[in-house]
This record gives C-alpha cells, structure tokens and sequence, in this order.
C-alpha cells in the first residue's frame, strides 16, 4: 500500500489524475489553499502585481464577470492584434487536412493549434499567445483574480458536424483545471445561429441551481432543463472577432454542437491563478519578446 501511495505521490501523471478528482469535488478548495499557503513568497509577490496593471478601464467588466461569470471584451482587443491572430488562425485552417492533434478524445473538433507546437514550441512572438497577454487583457483578468493572472495555454479550434451522439464539452459541465480560473474566447468565424455551435453558458448565479454529483459530471440537457427554465440558457451569438470572457468553473457551459454544413472556428486562451496545483504544469511557452513584469508573470508560473 504504502508503495502504491508512493507511485502515484512520485508520479507526475497519477498524481495529477487523483488532484482531477479532487478538484471536481468541493475538496478542491482545500487543495488550492495548500498550495497558496505553502507557496506564499509567490503569492505575495503575484498579489503585489496588481499595483501594474490599469485598472480603471476594466472595473466594469470585473463587477460583470464577479456578478455574471461573463462578460464580452470586445472593447479590450487591440486591431492590430486582433487581426494577426485572425490571419495567424486562417493560415492554420488552411493546413487542418493534415493536422495531428494531441487531443484525440474530442471527434467533433481539430485543434490547430497542434499545428504549431509540431513545429516549434509556443512563443510569446507566437498570435496565439500575443493576443492573450494584451495589457488590457491581463489587467481584466488580473483583476479578476486579485493577482496577476498566469496563462495556462491558448488554443485554436475548428469544430465541425459528426453524426455521434453529443459528448464531452458538448454537454453541460463545469472546467477543473482549477479553482480560480477565466478563459477568454473570441469568435474566427460567424457565429449567429444555432447551427454554427455557438457557446452556450448559464449565469454564474443560476448555474448554482443545477445539482451534481459529490465528483461532479457531465450532465445531459434534461437534467439542466429540469432545474431551470430554457429562457436562462444563453448562448452567445457574434460576428467573426467577437470576444468574451467566461469563468467556466463557476457557469454552466456548453458548446461545438455543430449542424451538418456548418463549423466554427474558436481561440481560447485559459488563465489560472499560479502556481498550479497540479504538478508538470508549465505552459511550455518560450519568452522570445520583450515583456512587461505583468506580461513575465502571465507565461512563467513562479
């Protein structure tokens, strides 16, 4: 027994799949408060960070996300940035015949962004990563946390039509990855009908009307619709670059539930609070550019 324990304390991978089931259970507020007590140096220090990041400009949308657990951020995103992400992201598309992706589990999308780390290691020169360390960005998200925020990884995904029965994020769950957590999103293709998979979410505040189990699961639409009138799902519609914020461990969520003849193209950028309470964490993204402190402390966890 004891050797068993030892395995899986020495053991990267099965630690971190017993600290998954911790953290889809209410335990997981007792594991991040481990690893902020026994990390305090760089609490305190990621804490003190704040006084970096303008504020002002984000309060609103911070009382929003607070309240809600969303918000839209369009008026965050720098063109400039916007645009070389957009054209960074068509380039990928164009290769997704070919793209050998790490996630093998999800049959309805194609993560492209596989693409480049096939190549090269993220890098902080890379769009995928430039538009999540945006200063207005971090600043939203920092403020959110009340630290600075540390960005777990930014993905591209092309989600399309399978004939399967709904799987996996296409029903509704909460995200573990851990207890404080944002995940920025923006639109690569026109999202405005039901077809084209939009995402799918319910408010923070009524999503803690919908029961789960001790270890939560994913739970089918008769079971959320059981609890809570249809009239409070919200999906959310938008042209190509719409961008929003959502805390999807607090809100009820959903998404790629993609027609035939439809598909949707979606960035996603995760930011957590840091350290991480898994083990083997690290965002793998190399600094190549010139960084602000806040923008340092957003790639590299300690």
């Amino acid at each position: 027994m004891l050797g068993r324990i030892f395995r899986v304390l020495t053991s990267p991978d099965k630690y971190n799949r017993v600290l998954l089931a911790i953290n889809k259970s209410p335990i997981r507020y007792f594991s991040r408060y481990v690893v902020d007590t026994s990390h305090w140096k760089i609490k305190q220090l990621r804490r003190s960070a704040l006084k970096l990041c303008s504020l002002t400009e984000t309060q609103t949308m911070t009382k929003q996300l607070k309240k809600d657990g969303f918000c839209k951020i369009d008026a965050l995103t720098d063109d400039e940035q916007l645009s070389e992400l957009a054209a960074h992201s068509q380039a990928l598309l164009r290769q997704k015949d070919h793209v050998e992706s790490e996630n093998k589990s999800k049959k309805f999308w194609i993560r492209l962004s596989d693409i480049d780390k096939h190549k090269n290691p993220l890098s902080t020169s890379n769009p995928l990563v430039k538009f999540a360390i945006q200063p207005q960005i971090l600043s939203m998200v920092s403020s959110y946390f009340g630290e600075a925020a540390y960005l777990r990884y930014a993905i591209l995904t092309y989600s399309q039509f399978t004939e399967a029965d709904y799987s996996k994020s296409q029903l509704w769950h909460y995200d573990r990855d851990d207890v404080k957590m944002l995940k920025i999103f923006v639109y690569l293709s026109d999202v405005e009908q039901i077809e084209d998979g939009p995402f799918t979410f319910i408010r923070k505040q009524n999503s803690k009307k919908i029961p789960n189990t001790f270890f939560l699961s994913h739970l089918e639409d008769e079971k959320v619709y059981s609890h809570l009138p249809k009239t409070e799902i919200k999906n959310i519609y938008g042209t190509r670059l719409s961008a929003f914020a959502v805390d999807t461990s607090k809100c009820y969520h959903m998404g790629s539930r993609i027609y035939k003849g439809h598909s949707r193209l979606l960035y996603t950028a995760l930011f957590t609070a840091a350290p991480s309470i898994y083990k083997a964490s690290s965002n793998n993204i190399i600094i190549d550019s010139e960084l602000s402190e806040i923008q340092r402390l957003a790639i590299q966890e300690v």
